[in-house]
């Protein structure tokens, strides 16, 4: 009989991962039926590649516009739900990465925090 190939084996990441924050916070101010609402969030961007995080400082006032205006267009109540958070991190993963001028991956924006008020 003929010998069943192989599980591919999963590739395990082995270099370290680097961090960056994209300091001050944001703060968003949402108009919502019942009044102003408010989010206030701290964001990390993760790589593990040197240029990008570099790339990340030298290009801060263009991410921070960039991410200010994504998160002003959203919706308060999809900035409530946990879906929509996923949702809005994975959406400023894709501004950070077309803002920049590198084909090296960002690979995670992470929430450092994440007020609703």
């Amino acid at each position: 009989g003929q010998v069943p190939a192989a599980a591919p084996v999963p590739v395990v990441e082995t270099r370290d991962a680097i961090y960056t924050s994209l300091n001050p916070a944001f703060v968003i101010t949402y108009k919502t039926a019942t009044g102003m609402r408010y989010l206030q969030t701290e964001l990390q961007i993760m790589s593990y590649e040197l240029d990008v995080i570099n790339e990340v400082d030298t290009n801060r006032p263009a991410l921070r516009n960039n991410i200010i205006m994504l998160l002003s267009e959203q919706d308060f109540e999809m900035v409530e739900s946990t879906t929509g958070r996923e949702t809005i991190r994975n959406k400023i993963k894709e501004v950070v990465q077309n803002t920049l001028r590198t084909h090296l991956p960002v690979e995670e924006v992470y929430y450092n925090t994440f007020v609703l008020q």
